[in-house]
């Protein structure tokens, strides 16, 4: 429950964020000021039942595993510290790092103005009034808002939130053994054994330090490089999940709400 009202917290304190930069890009009377409000307090309480509602249908860990399945005699030992697992985080949102971070505020910049367009036009037909009064001032907010919010997000909160999951999780998940074949990954650690058929895995990703192998669209196992180069078997599973899986673009989100 207490994760739930912090998500409350970031949606309001994303609406009120917003509401300087919208003051910047027209002058409000009293009048337009609460309808923005009530309209955005709706908006963000949409979201909030909305992520909740995903969050209640999402996979479990063990989705696709199979508990009874022995590990092989090769497996091998690996661990994940916290910087680590902060990095997986934000390899998972594709923001780990500054292309992903220009990527990402290209991105919400672009929808940011669509976003402007329609308030315009909504605007427009209900009273006729020019809604660029300062494109200059409009533009710069819309961009400073982009720009301020996306930092926040990237470098705030995904880490608090990758550093919460470590320290409640960590001691679960890791040491672990991993084993692969050529039909799956199996994974043991304090909560099990897992089997994960490879035709099942939907994607991996990776970049300099981290592979990314998700066992479904919102879960996956994130497995550090410099164990996998001590065994000196990092070639043969990079080879694969090239044979065997999809391999998707490091800057790709397949779902956010994790």
């Amino acid at each position: 429950m207490a994760s739930r009202w912090k998500k409350a917290a970031k949606l309001l304190g994303t609406m009120v964020c917003f509401l300087p930069a919208w003051y910047a890009m027209r002058p409000l009377d009293q009048l337009d000021f609460e309808v923005l409000f009530a309209g955005w307090a709706l908006l963000m309480l949409v979201a909030l039942l909305a992520q909740t509602v995903l969050r209640s249908h999402r996979p479990s860990l063990t989705r696709n595993a199979d508990p009874a399945h022995d590990l092989p005699a090769d497996a091998m030992s690996y661990d994940v510290v916290e910087s680590e697992w902060i990095h997986g985080k934000l390899l998972y949102r594709g923001i780990h790092d500054s292309a992903g971070l220009v990527r990402r505020i290209g991105r919400s910049i672009i929808w940011m103005v669509l976003f402007y367009l329609l308030f315009a036009g909504v605007n427009y037909a209900l009273r006729g009034d020019d809604f660029f009064r300062i494109p200059a001032t409009a533009v710069l907010a819309l961009i400073t808002f982009v720009v301020v919010y996306v930092i926040l997000d990237s470098l705030v909160y995904a880490r608090e939130s990758a550093v919460r999951t470590f320290v409640s999780r960590g001691p679960f998940w890791w040491p672990a053994k991993i084993a692969w074949s050529t039909e799956a990954i199996s994974i043991r650690n304090c909560e099990g054994t897992f089997r994960y058929p490879l035709q099942d895995c939907t994607a991996w990703k990776e970049d300099a330090s981290l592979i990314l192998v998700y066992t479904a669209d919102s879960r996956y196992w994130c497995l550090p490089k410099r164990a996998f180069a001590a065994f000196r078997r990092i070639d043969s599973l990079e080879q694969l999940l090239q044979e065997r899986v999809a391999k998707i673009s490091p800057y790709k989100v397949v779902r956010r709400w994790v």
